[in-house]
């Protein structure tokens, strides 16, 4: 009843501040909390934020509302360098007593943010948002943060990126051959890391993946950085499609964890692969790579998937000079023989719904200048198997 009358009264306490309020105001005022105590320098924030409203019981309105939040260097009178545009509304009926709302908000504050408010001289940033009960002024609600090194910020996990061993997210690959993922972690802080190792096979894939316990990691890391953990051997003796993951328990990270795809096949995965023709669209023999092209074939019914091989033929390209002895462009079979004998350089999962995809940055990242490839493009089933094979492609990079 003391707290009441204090805030009755129009005063209200909050930390070891006293706030003194107009008489009459709607909100009487607010208080934040989060579940960061600080920003790291270099690397990105990820924020849980509390707001706790008291409204006035004398001259109300049913709702309080806040449009947007603001980001300062420092302190609310210095620069904006972050807004969020996220609007807290709250509705609840005017009472005989003052009303508390609670207000709960994701904030991402991206690594650039932070490095611009230090280049402003400031030590910290601060959180603004202002709450309103459509009667009498605005109340700010604010929260402090300072700068932290990434090694001296909170232990947390800021990125996780899968892939295999060509750098690549998804995989084709015979029987029994051997195979494992690496994970790369970006984490700030120092701390234990703990993760496990997951694997759903082919049982489950056609429907809701049953991801089942590989292997656990527990490994300290310091000084906030970047590490690399190495799956065991994956299993490939039976044919069919595998989700992969490395699942982080502890600290827990702030997104979903990412997975990796890989396809057992029934057949050789070089060479010999049954299935129908499948005809290709772009690009056209011996184009040349550019940064929006397009990879395009034709649909094959009853394609679980659609994979996009690219091969090193070893040799550079002579972009401009017509080859005269072969004015098809198709490859010639020995060529494509001599590629075969080498496993894809690169590669691309795509769903059995499109029939079209560019390369992603990851992918293209393992294609060197000046270079002869060829691509195809394989159709697989729903149980692992090759049911539809393009014919091999030429392309070259700049």
């Amino acid at each position: 009843m003391r707290y009441i009358s204090k805030i009755l009264a129009g005063a209200l306490l909050l930390g070891s501040s006293i706030i003194v309020l107009p008489a009459r105001a709607g909100v009487l005022g607010v208080n934040a909390s989060a579940s960061a105590t600080a920003v790291a320098l270099g690397q990105p924030a990820t924020m849980t934020v509390t707001w706790s409203v008291i409204r006035d019981v004398q001259t109300c309105q049913s709702t309080v509302t806040s449009a947007f939040g603001r980001l300062h260097a420092g302190s609310p009178k210095d620069p904006v360098v972050l807004t969020v545009p996220t609007m807290l509304s709250q509705t609840i009926p005017c009472g005989n007593n003052p009303t508390l709302f609670t207000f709960t908000e994701t904030v991402v504050i991206p690594a650039d943010v932070a490095r611009r408010v230090q280049q402003l001289g400031s030590a910290s940033v601060v959180y603004v948002r202002q709450f309103d009960n459509s009667q009498g002024p605005v109340v700010d609600g604010q929260l402090n943060l300072p700068l932290r090194s990434s090694a001296a910020g909170d232990f947390a996990v800021t990125r996780l990126a899968l892939s295999f061993d060509n750098g690549a997210p998804a995989r084709v690959l015979a029987l029994n051959e051997p195979l494992s993922a690496f994970a790369e972690v970006t984490f700030t802080g120092t701390g234990l890391l703990q993760a496990q190792w997951e694997i759903a096979g082919p049982g489950s894939t056609a429907g809701t993946p049953v991801f089942r316990v590989l292997s656990q990691v527990r490994q300290y890391l310091a000084s906030g950085d970047t590490v690399t953990f190495r799956s065991p051997p994956l299993p490939t003796s039976t044919a069919g499609l595998y989700f992969v993951r490395l699942r982080i328990t502890d600290p827990a990270p702030g997104f979903q964890p990412p997975e990796v795809r890989y396809f057992v096949l029934e057949s050789r995965a070089g060479h010999d692969l049954p299935g129908r023709a499948l005809g290709l669209g772009s690009p056209p023999p011996r184009a040349l790579l550019v940064p929006d092209s397009v990879f395009s074939w034709e649909p094959i019914r009853g394609a679980r998937a659609y994979q996009l091989e690219i091969y090193d033929t070893g040799e550079s390209s002579s972009v401009g000079l017509p080859d005269l002895d072969n004015a098809s462009g198709e490859p010639r079979p020995g060529e494509v023989a001599q590629a075969l004998s080498r496993p894809a350089v690169t590669g691309m999962y795509v769903s059995g719904r499109e029939t079209r995809t560019a390369l992603a940055p990851n992918v293209r990242a393992h294609l060197v200048p000046g270079r002869r490839y060829f691509w195809r493009v394989l159709a697989i089933g729903d149980d692992g198997a090759v049911i539809g094979v393009s014919p091999m492609r030429e392309l070259r990079t700049p």
